[in-house]
């Protein structure tokens, strides 16, 4: 009963985080912190995820190497493997350096933030 009650108040913060995430990228602030946010989001959802399966990986932990794991162990297919990779994608826009917020394409910031909080809620 206490995993279910963590997993409920994660849920609950990466929905607010994701929250924060959509309205920074409705102008407020760069899109990348956006991205930043969305992708913060979505690697902690996955690390979360393949502890709960037991799933382990060697080495730094990322996205890429923690999606990997999990689509490796089948615990989930490679539609959603492909999704979440693209996800890990977009999320490393925010390591780059952007002279004007115009130099992120904040549709694509939109899709990440949604992909993301549908993520969220199929596995958590």
């Amino acid at each position: 009963m206490l995993a279910d009650l963590r997993q409920l108040a994660t849920a609950e913060a990466f929905g607010d985080l994701l929250e924060t995430a959509s309205h920074l990228d409705e102008g407020y602030n760069v899109p990348a912190v956006a991205v930043a946010v969305a992708g913060a989001v979505l690697e902690s959802s996955l690390r979360i995820l393949a502890k709960a399966k037991n799933v382990t990986w060697a080495g730094a932990s990322g996205i890429s190497k923690i999606n990997t794991a999990l689509y490796t162990a089948n615990v989930y297919d490679k539609v959603v493997h492909g999704e979440s990779r693209r996800g890990a994608n977009s999320a490393t826009v925010d390591h780059g350096v952007f002279a004007q917020p115009a130099d992120v394409d904040a549709g694509a910031v939109a899709r990440m933030v949604g992909g993301v909080r549908d993520f969220v809620a199929r596995f958590r």
